[in-house]
C-alpha cells in the first residue's frame, strides 16, 4: 500500500503476509495442501490460488528443506488417509480379498508341484539340446566384396 502525502507518494509495507508466506509457513507446520489453501484464501479472498500453486510451494519447500513432509505424509499424520497397504484395506471392508494360501492348486496340482514340474521340463530340453550334434554349415562369402558396393563420387 502506498501513502498519498503533499510531497511524494510513500510506499509502505502492508499488514498482510504474501501468499507464498502463508503457504510455506502453513507447509512447515505439517498441514496439508487443502489446509494450506484454505489458509492463504482467509488472508487473501479475491486471490486465485489453486492446489497447483500450493504444491508448487511443497515442492520449493522440499527442494530446501528434506524434512518437510510430502501432502500424503501430512495427510496421515493428521489421521486423514490410512497408511495401510491396499490388501490390509480390502480385508477391513466388507468385499475382502480372497488370501492366498501355499495351497492353491490348478486343474488338481499344488503350485509348488507345477512348479517342480516346469523346472524338470527345462532341465530336460537342455540336455537333450546339448546332446545333439550340430549340422556343419557352409560359411558362404558375399558375391562382391566390400570395397565394389561403395560407390565413387
Amino acid at each position: 500500500m502506498a501513502k498519498l502525502t503533499a510531497k511524494k507518494v510513500v510506499a509502505t509495507k502492508s499488514a498482510k503476509p504474501s501468499i507464498g508466506e502463508i503457504a510455506c509457513k502453513a507447509i512447515k507446520a505439517g498441514k496439508t495442501n487443502q489446509q494450506a489453501l484454505k489458509e492463504v484464501k482467509k488472508a487473501h479472498p479475491q486471490a486465485k490460488t489453486q492446489l497447483n500453486s500450493i504444491a508448487v510451494y511443497r515442492s520449493w519447500a522440499r527442494a530446501t528443506n528434506s524434512r518437510t513432509p510430502t501432502n500424503r505424509q501430512a495427510a496421515i499424520k493428521q489421521g486423514l488417509v490410512l497408511d495401510t497397504p491396499k490388501r490390509k484395506l480390502a480385508k477391513r471392508t466388507k468385499k475382502a480379498a480372497p488370501k492366498r494360501t501355499k495351497k492353491v492348486t490348478t486343474g488338481g496340482q499344488n503350485i509348488k508341484e507345477l512348479a517342480a514340474k516346469r523346472r524338470a521340463n527345462r532341465a530336460a530340453k537342455k540336455t537333450a539340446h546339448k546332446g545333439k550334434a550340430k549340422k556343419a554349415t557352409k560359411k558362404t562369402t558375399p558375391k562382391r566384396s566390400p570395397k565394389k558396393l561403395i560407390k565413387k563420387s
